[in-house]
């Protein structure tokens, strides 16, 4: 049988072994932790980098407004070349019949 002595002697080294092995499992825990928040770090880093470049480049696009106003001046022009178109296709439609004509009482044949 065992002592007091012994008994307390074996409680404090067992003590002291378990502790030791705890210890040592923490600290393997924390260190990988430790290198999986730098990766998480680096990687936040890059990716606080793109959205800050993203930004950058978002302010260089035009506003709502902008653009409407814009789009507006597009569609007048194009508008107006359609207009232009309408008009000079109907001069075109008089000027043939004008020709054709000319050309019928001058008795001279369109050249092909």
């Amino acid at each position: 049988m065992l002592t007091q002595k012994d008994q307390g002697w074996i409680e404090k080294a067992v003590t002291k072994v378990v502790t030791s092995i705890l210890f040592t499992i923490v600290n393997q825990r924390f260190d990988g932790l430790e290198k999986q928040f730098y990766v998480l770090g680096k990687q936040f880093d890059v990716l606080k980098n793109q959205v800050d470049s993203l930004g950058e480049k978002i302010d260089l696009l035009p506003t709502k407004d902008e653009h409407f106003r814009k789009m507006d001046e597009v569609v007048t022009e194009l508008q107006k070349s359609r207009d232009e178109h309408v008009v000079m296709r109907g001069q075109l439609g008089n000027h043939e019949e004008r020709i054709e004509m000319v050309e019928t009482h001058l008795k001279i044949s369109p050249k092909n």
